[in-house]
């Protein structure tokens, strides 16, 4: 009996060693890939708490900074803030004011402040975003309530600088708060 041997065919036997060393070597590839996205999106995560760690300590700043000015008003809702604070202009820190604003539709927190010289001019102050991706904010004011003798949160600001200010914002479903005490309250 002859065999004839055709030398340019592959055997079963060694179809099935490649085609098992390809699978070994792409489930290798594949579990490099997929440990990388699952840090890279822990390193992108850890990075928006250190954005607002950055924007609620500039918050902190600001109101701490605030002082009582005749021409500038400090007003509040629930969704801004215009305060009088010291801002850097071309004269180095200068009276002036800045304000926190939250875009619901861009889902953005703004931070603007403007120089006096700004102010009356109707000039654009310097604008920029504090935080990105916020589902939602809210401002609270506190005050001590004369004729209840006794301290409440407020929605709004009144005619006086409150005695604290409370900052909520809500990323990724989760609260975050930060209770600012105003040392030059009306209080």
């Amino acid at each position: 009996m002859l065999f004839l041997k055709n030398k340019r065919s592959f055997t079963f036997i060694e179809l099935a060693i490649v085609s098992l060393l390809i699978f070994i070597i792409s489930l290798g590839i594949y579990n490099v890939l997929s440990s990388g996205l699952k840090l890279w999106s822990k390193i992108l995560g850890g990075l928006q708490l250190e954005d607002l760690d950055i924007a609620f300590e500039k918050f902190t700043s600001d109101l701490r900074n605030t002082f009582l000015f005749k021409n500038i008003d400090f007003k509040g809702t629930k969704s801004s803030l215009e305060i009088p604070a010291k801002v850097n202009s071309k004269f180095g820190k200068t009276p002036g004011k800045v304000v926190y604003r939250y875009d619901e539709n861009k889902r953005i927190l703004f931070r603007e402040e403007k120089d006096f010289s700004k102010l009356y001019t109707g000039s654009d102050g310097l604008k920029r975003i504090l935080l990105d991706n916020v589902k939602d904010i809210e401002f609270k004011y506190y005050y001590y309530d004369k004729k209840k003798l006794e301290y409440v949160w407020e929605d709004e600001t009144k005619e006086e600088i409150p005695l604290a200010v409370k900052l909520k914002i809500k990323i990724d479903d989760k609260d975050f708060y930060r209770f600012v005490n105003i040392p030059i309250s009306n209080g």
